[in-house]
């Protein structure tokens, strides 16, 4: 429209309205525009449990400035308490990076939160990707989990695994690799039992 032509000149790239928001009894609207997103994504999981509870946990869900949250955990162990585990890290991670905190202050809050509990058996394992939408560029943090892959033109990429899990020592040393990725591409993220067969 010719309203996006102009918010897009005034802030020199391209801009798409997001809402419209009546205001003042009908009066005016509050319009809300954001960089507009060069890529969408299309995401699926599958699951296979050994026990009838899964240790794992996931979730895949826009952030704010058209940034795209992957994650994987995995709680140690299996059945209830792994499920417990991996799906509390889930919901505090999203959280955290919904209300806008920087990655290291996520885990080590996690971390210290996963020790406090005292229990030695608890560790959960973090597999994360944050894409931009905007750009294309994916940032992979791993924390004790197992190795991702890119699946793109050119063949598989690995993406090597990460430090010891979460819960295990006072101070969390996420790995983190940056890459760009291009239309087409493919990440492929698995847990432990996958990789064990």
């Amino acid at each position: 429209s010719h309203l996006e032509s102009v918010v897009s000149g005034a802030c020199g790239v391209r801009m798409q309205k997001t809402s419209v928001i009546p205001c003042g009894a009908g009066a005016y609207s509050l319009i809300r525009f954001e960089q507009m997103k060069r890529y969408q994504t299309q995401t699926g999981i599958a699951k296979l449990t050994k026990d009838e509870v899964s240790g794992d946990s996931q979730v895949a869900v826009p952030l704010k400035d058209g940034r795209y949250l992957l994650m994987l955990c995995d709680g140690m162990g299996s059945g209830e308490t792994a499920s417990r585990e991996s799906a509390a890290a889930v919901s505090l991670v999203e959280n955290f990076f919904k209300a806008g905190f920087d990655d290291a202050v996520i885990f080590d809050t996690i971390n210290r939160l996963l020790q406090l509990k005292g229990n030695d058996e608890v560790f959960t394992t973090v597999d994360m990707c944050v894409l931009d939408l905007k750009t294309g560029d994916a940032r992979f943090t791993k924390i004790g989990a197992e190795s991702s892959f890119i699946l793109n033109a050119e063949g598989l990429m690995e993406v090597s695994p990460g430090s010891l899990p979460m819960g295990i020592i006072d101070e969390v040393k996420p790995v983190s690799r940056a890459q760009t990725l291009s239309m087409g591409d493919m990440i492929v993220m698995i847990s432990d039992g996958v990789a064990d067969e």
